[in-house]
């Protein structure tokens, strides 16, 4: 086994708590949802139950990532709220929200499910963290993608993110740039350049949209929420990174799938070879994170025509259930 001298270990240790406390600092609240409803930030950020002191949101169903997490059936009275205004305006600063989070919703309830969503404001429809049916305008789907909505149109991923698997997500708004990042197990998602943000200091609900039409009210949240974070800044990898335990071995993470890409640098043809007959789909994203191929194969190997792209360094992310892989290549004429 490879081993990394003494002072590398301790320079990565010591960024690590640096940028866990630098977004310690920025921290507007952070649930860790174990067994209770307490912000662990300093804030004491009241989250509260409104509607029914009876639910039980610490099922036997309720284990996190890291220690519990909160339950929610995805049924229209089992959400969470917080009635405090002022905590954050969303065009004055940038932003982070992210959390750990295991959907478990069915196939015939499937529109948006909002994670966390800001009351008031001019906009009916914000929100800055949910799973969204894959298919546009469709609500039944059979898969999810990660989605932020704070201006007037909504920022969608493009990973497919399978029901009842944790995943870390993370939606990062830039105000000035009117840009939304998104994240997945501390990847980078997609990048979207949206509308203004829209303006807003009221509270929050988590696990459920405010809206009164019937299909707003569906957009509740089914499933298993960890460590939910807002975050007055604009956080960049390596600190959602730190933020989400990922540099933690006990973490639960995917499991790293063993596949070759060749030939690298490449003018036209790449190979991809997957050892194991697994379902997958291979993503391919340009240098600022714009998906410009998406492709699906059982296993074995696989070959992608790149000849249409620009020269330039491509990320490769080959995605399968609990399982992943990553390469960079380079594309040239």
């Amino acid at each position: 086994m490879t081993t990394r001298p003494l002072h590398m270990v301790l320079t990565a240790l010591f960024a690590c708590i640096s940028m866990s406390l630098s977004a310690q600092n920025d921290t507007i609240f952070h649930f860790s949802f174990d067994g209770n409803l307490n912000d662990v930030s300093g804030n004491n950020v009241l989250l509260e139950d409104t509607i029914s002191a009876s639910n039980d949101f610490w099922s036997v169903d309720s284990v996190g990532v890291h220690g519990n997490a909160l339950a929610l059936s995805g049924e229209s009275n089992t959400h969470l709220t917080i009635q405090q205004e002022g905590l954050f305006e969303p065009v004055a600063s940038d932003f982070t929200v992210c959390a750990w989070l295991k959907n478990k919703s069915a196939l015939d309830k499937q529109f948006e499910h909002i994670v966390l969503h800001q009351k008031g404001g001019t906009g009916a429809t914000r929100y800055y963290l949910a799973f969204i049916g894959n298919n546009t305008g469709v609500n039944l789907s059979d898969t999810l993608v990660a989605g932020s909505f704070v201006s007037g149109a909504a920022a969608r991923g493009t990973m497919m993110l399978e029901r009842d698997v944790w995943y870390h997500v993370a939606a990062v708004g830039k105000y000035q740039d009117s840009t939304i990042s998104l994240y997945v197990d501390g990847v980078l998602d997609t990048v979207v350049k949206v509308n203004e943000f829209e303006a807003s200091t009221g509270g929050f609900q988590v696990g459920r949209h405010q809206g009164g039409t019937n299909q707003k009210k569906l957009a509740t949240w089914p499933g298993l929420i960890d460590d939910l974070y807002l975050i007055s800044k604009a956080l960049n990898e390596d600190e959602l990174m730190a933020v989400a335990g990922l540099n933690n071995s006990s973490v639960l993470k995917p499991v790293e799938l063993p596949i070759n890409v060749y030939p690298n640098p490449t003018s036209d043809l790449l190979h991809v070879d997957l050892p194991n007959a697994t379902s997958a789909r291979i993503y391919i994203y340009s240098e600022i994170g714009q998906l410009v191929m998406d492709h699906s194969f059982y296993g074995g190997t696989t070959q992608l025509d790149l000849s249409n792209l620009p020269t330039g360094v491509y990320t490769l992310k080959l995605q399968a259930k609990n399982a992943q892989a990553i390469r960079k290549f380079i594309k040239q004429n």
